[in-house]
């Protein structure tokens, strides 16, 4: 059973790029993985994008990373160009994998940004991703991770 690096994923691009990246890259899954299709709600409709799936999402690409339900709506725009960034809670399984994120930020032409807490490893990660190239990717361990960390009971 593997511990997990739990935390939060920002997503950040036009709205269209963004609405994208809804659409085609994340996957509501089973307890086992298992596939549920048409699960996810994607309207873009007046002046909001939402998003919805009562399930577990898993984010397609990575290398276990999921987000437990979903219930968003993002609000559009007048300007198309404008960039949008929205934050979702995330958690991976061991810990946050710069390549998968990587081709995420590459595929869907969107910049991501990761911070997380392992409260089993007791370490931090952050991992940024700007037009498909990594930016930012340390680890933070502390000398008393419950003590140091700002939330040590995340993650484990």
């Amino acid at each position: 059973m593997p511990n997990w690096i739990e935390g939060s994923l920002k997503v950040r691009g036009t709205m269209d790029k963004i609405e994208r990246f809804f659409r085609e890259g994340i996957e509501c899954v089973s307890f086992l993985g298992d596939i549920k299709p048409n699960s996810i709600f994607v309207d873009k409709s007046g002046y909001c994008l939402t998003v919805r799936c009562a399930g577990i999402i898993w984010v397609k690409g990575t290398r276990r990373a999921f987000v437990d339900t979903l219930d968003i709506g993002i609000d559009i725009p007048d300007d198309p160009e404008e960039i949008v960034t929205v934050a979702i809670p995330v958690r991976q399984a061991w810990t946050f994998s710069e390549d998968d994120w990587k081709q995420i930020s590459e595929n869907f032409h969107v910049d991501l940004r990761l911070y997380g807490f392992e409260r089993g490893g007791e370490f931090e990660k952050e991992i940024e991703v700007i037009d498909g190239e990594v930016t930012i990717n340390h680890e933070i361990t502390y000398d008393d991770y419950t003590w140091e960390s700002k939330m040590p009971f995340l993650g484990g």
